[in-house]
């Protein structure tokens, strides 16, 4: 595993999930992704949920805050969450594999539905809410870019601090 970030938090944004996949993936539109970085490079990624987590393996997620019901947070590594110069946040299946203790991609991908696999299909693409419309309408605009056409009626993002 890569380095674990564990110092002062420069920047902090809140990417929300479209509501129809909010809807389909978690059943509320309370749950949200959070990144935080450093000087533009992405540190770790936080997800919230209204449930708990499964157990989180301690080896693989050496940092954890206190629970403070009803969220937990649980972070990915440096090394598998990055960002663009869009500020699009790419996070790998793996560790989504990790934190869910899962090995079957399918699902992987029945958790959290990809906006926009690389070349490998191996990362997920999740785009800042004010850049993520013109990031969907682009990826359906380009011919190596997985079908968004599964996603009905998204929803316009809200712009939260």
């Amino acid at each position: 595993m890569g380095t674990f970030f564990d110092g002062e938090i420069q920047g902090k944004r809140r990417l929300h999930i479209p509501k129809c996949h909010r809807d389909a993936v978690f059943g509320s539109e309370n749950e949200f992704f959070t990144s935080h970085w450093t000087n533009g490079e992405v540190n770790l990624l936080v997800m919230y949920r209204k449930e708990l987590f499964l157990p989180l393996r301690e080896r693989l997620y050496l940092k954890r805050s206190e629970d403070v019901f009803p969220y937990r947070e649980a972070y990915a590594s440096t090394e598998l969450t990055k960002m663009d110069d869009k500020e699009r946040i790419i996070l790998h299946h793996s560790s989504l594999a990790h934190l869910y203790g899962l090995s079957d991609r399918t699902n992987i991908d029945s958790i959290v539905r990809p906006v926009k696999g690389d070349n490998r299909g191996d990362f997920l693409v999740l785009a800042a809410p004010e850049n993520f419309e013109k990031y969907v309408q682009s990826t359906v605009n380009s011919s190596e870019s997985c079908s968004t056409s599964s996603i009905p009626n998204r929803a316009p993002a809200s712009n939260q601090p």
